[in-house]
């Protein structure tokens, strides 16, 4: 079926990643497109500033997790000679580039601070279409509103820590700190350190500290089940914390205890915030959570607490108002590559290129997959072994395709990186043009001051 395609107007809210790639990607369906950039700069989370207690939440050291062969976006390639695990510095280039490239720096407005989003009626919208005002403060206090036809959320998920409740916390009277505000092993010297959480962060900031001079480093996490450690590994590893005693103590629930570290730090994620901004008619908990279903009380707290946005249809459209798009809010994933499918499909439904379900279908597609999964609620977003299903769909609908390879690497580097915390950033995924195939190599060193060679070939 042919539908008429129209170009719209189209407010996107953030300038890191998600909203450069999103522009980029809506230009190119032909809409009209403005940015709003909360600070002096695009490139978001990516940017490094030594000042805490900010939005910032980059550490100095930090590389990628995952190689550049399955980050980069196709048509833009990283540049030749940088390492597969490139640092922060690397992908804040790489994404200003991008932005430089596909003249996406025109259409950003930067320091200017999203403080509200509101549907206007017929009698107020100054096009012919329902429309949307976006209000605005500039760095200078100057306060406007733009009119758009559509908005794209797009202002990521790290800049609000999140401080999970451990029983008796209020006995601890050390240092306490979020891995939000960490940025070098310097002020850590000689020091006991409880870090809970055993994420990316966790675990890159103990294995950092554990080898810059840090007297002892504990992290306490949820085991799943791959505990292996090597002896080069200087950490002990703990259970999840049952509480801390009067004395400050911590007591670990297998029963253990240590005495109280020096700095207690959360490594335990983050909030998603777009209750300062966006018409909390439209989402959970304001709008009312349907009250049969035996997981509404659940659904209602992770939306209240900030550990989910709902209900989304497949974790993009705001169900409610499917003129709204949040860019972005998974994770456990490759998120340049998910930036670039949401947007695209985004675009082709602003452009009625393709037509969104029913709200009903709407409803009860995002209610089955409530209904269908195993994790808690606030782990709605989690996309993990859902990716290259996810991907495919968004690909088809959206017109274009998510290759295999990507897919395969993808998983490698998570396995290179579970069996291998301390070393996996050492390998190399290159480009054979000759065979037409991608490699990975990674020297593995042994105890007996040898080294193992691990080699695979992507087909």
């Amino acid at each position: 079926m042919q539908h008429s395609v129209r170009t719209v107007r189209v407010g996107i809210i953030g300038g890191g990643a998600a909203g450069v790639i999103a522009a980029k990607c809506l230009r190119d369906g032909g809409h009209s497109v403005v940015v709003f950039e909360k600070s002096g700069h695009v490139g978001g989370v990516w940017r490094y500033d030594e000042a805490t207690h900010t939005d910032a939440s980059m550490y100095k050291s930090l590389r990628t997790n995952l190689p550049t062969a399955v980050m980069q976006l196709d048509g833009f390639p990283f540049p030749s000679g940088l390492r597969s695990f490139p640092s922060h510095t690397d992908v804040l280039a790489y994404i200003q580039d991008y932005a430089r490239h596909y003249h996406v720096n025109e259409v950003v407005r930067l320091d200017s601070n999203v403080t509200a989003v509101h549907k206007l009626s017929s009698g107020q919208s100054s096009t012919s279409s329902p429309s949307w005002s976006i209000s605005v403060t500039s760095s200078n206090g100057k306060e406007y509103s733009e009119q758009v036809d559509k908005v794209l959320v797009c202002n990521g998920h790290f800049a609000v820590p999140f401080y999970s409740s451990i029983p008796g916390a209020e006995h601890f009277k050390g240092e306490i700190l979020h891995s939000h505000d960490y940025r070098t092993h310097d002020s850590f010297l000689d020091k006991r350190v409880l870090l809970v959480g055993k994420g990316p962060s966790g675990q890159d900031i103990s294995l950092e500290l554990a080898n810059a001079g840090a007297k002892e480093v504990i992290v306490s996490y949820k085991s799943e089940g791959n505990d292996a450690q090597s002896k080069s590994d200087r950490r002990v590893l703990k259970p999840q914390i049952s509480h801390f005693a009067q004395s400050g103590r911590v007591v670990f629930e297998d029963g253990s205890s240590l005495d109280a570290p020096d700095v207690l730090m959360y490594c335990t994620g983050y909030l998603y915030s777009v209750k300062d901004f966006a018409p909390s008619s439209m989402l959970y908990p304001e709008l009312q959570v349907p009250d049969q279903p035996a997981w509404a009380a659940e659904l209602e707290a992770a939306t209240r607490d900030g550990h989910a946005i709902a209900p989304l249809y497949k974790d993009l459209f705001a169900i409610e108002e499917p003129d709204v798009a949040f860019i972005g809010v998974l994770f456990k994933n490759l998120p340049f590559v998910c930036f670039e499918l949401q947007a695209k499909w985004a675009s082709m439904v602003f452009s009625g290129q393709t037509v969104l379900p029913s709200k009903q279908q709407m409803y009860d597609e995002f209610f089955e997959q409530i209904q269908s999964t195993t994790r808690p609620l606030r782990k709605l977003h989690q996309l993990g072994e859902r990716q290259e299903s996810y991907f495919m769909e968004l690909a088809k609908l959206s017109g274009t395709t998510y290759t295999p390879h990507r897919q395969v690497m993808f998983e490698d580097a998570g396995s290179l990186r579970a069996t291998h915390p301390l070393y996996y950033r050492e390998a190399e995924y290159t480009f054979d043009g000759d065979r037409g195939h991608w490699k990975r190599r990674l020297q593995i060193p042994l105890e007996n001051g040898e080294s193992q060679d691990l080699v695979r070939v992507f087909d």
